[in-house]
């Protein structure tokens, strides 16, 4: 997607994906879908070095999910989910969903991270993650937007992504967005993706 004045432009459109559902070249491969949103204090700051936006990494991420839920298909007939971490107890981490998706709904979700704090415990998310899919029958994505930055030192994200796969076997597809460029946060990310053979690193 295109960056205009810091932020991931918002006007991306469903049109071309509906077309492509019409003529038969796309084709709905997933009956569920998790986002899980870093919202850690690392998120308040900019990129880094490589990009110098005015906004933070939170809000840059908040877009990226935005453009997403825009260029899904109308009717896309399928269960959605946004759990977010940082400032949210686990309990509470599960912001919307899982429930029938709407453009509406998982946008009205995403708007409502409007802070962040705490570190980043992205293997305790994972886990979490894991069990708002468990009762969901069919083709599953989670989908890690974060930093991969200030994550607990006292466990594992690689391991609990691991975890999931094992939960949920090839029902499953993992991918992660990293946001800003440390190093070590890049790793971590890579290895979560790692944990399923099919799923991937988008940068």
């Amino acid at each position: 997607p295109a960056m205009e004045s810091g932020l991931v432009d918002t006007t991306c459109s469903n049109a071309d994906t509906n077309a492509m559902i019409k003529s038969g070249d796309y084709q709905e491969k997933i009956n569920n879908f998790l986002l899980v949103q870093d919202a850690s204090s690392t998120m308040s700051e900019s990129w880094g070095k490589t990009f110098h936006y005015d906004s933070s990494k939170l809000e840059i991420s908040k877009e990226l999910v935005r453009c997403l839920n825009n260029t899904l298909p109308d009717n896309f007939d399928v269960n959605a989910g946004l759990r977010g971490f940082g400032p949210f107890y686990s309990e509470k981490g599960l912001i919307y969903g899982m429930e029938g998706y709407t453009k509406a709904g998982l946008d009205s979700a995403i708007l409502s991270i409007g802070e962040t704090g705490g570190v980043s415990p992205i293997a305790n998310a994972l886990i979490h993650g894991s069990y708002d899919l468990l009762d969901k029958p069919g083709k599953k994505a989670a989908i890690l937007f974060s930093d991969g930055f200030n994550y607990d030192a006292a466990s594992s994200p690689a391991a609990s992504a691991a975890s999931m796969k094992e939960m949920h076997g090839n029902h499953i597809c993992i991918y992660t967005i990293p946001l800003g460029d440390d190093p070590k946060g890049r790793v971590i990310m890579e290895q979560i993706a790692a944990a399923d053979t099919c799923g991937c690193v988008f940068r």
